[in-house]
Order: C-alpha cells, then structure tokens, then sequence
C-alpha cells in the first residue's frame, strides 16, 4: 500500500503543478494584453 501511495503522489503533483502553470500563463497573457491596452490608449 504504501509504495502505491508514493509512486501515486509524483504523478498528482505534477498535474497539480502544471495547472497551477497553466493559469500563470493566462495570467500573464490578461496582464499583457492589459498593459498593451493601456499603452494603446494613453
């Protein structure tokens, strides 16, 4: 049981982390596209 455990919790970290990444990216497309916006209209 226990080494299902540890080889099972890598795999759900990664795919936690790459949709915490995921978001950043369109977080940060949001802010540029703002900033571009921003820039346009001034």
């Amino acid at each position: 049981k226990e080494n299902k455990l540890a080889k099972a919790k890598p795999e759900i970290k990664t795919k936690s982390k790459s949709k915490s990444q995921k978001v950043n990216h369109q977080n940060t497309i949001k802010n540029a596209l703002k900033a571009f916006a921003n820039s346009e209209y001034s």
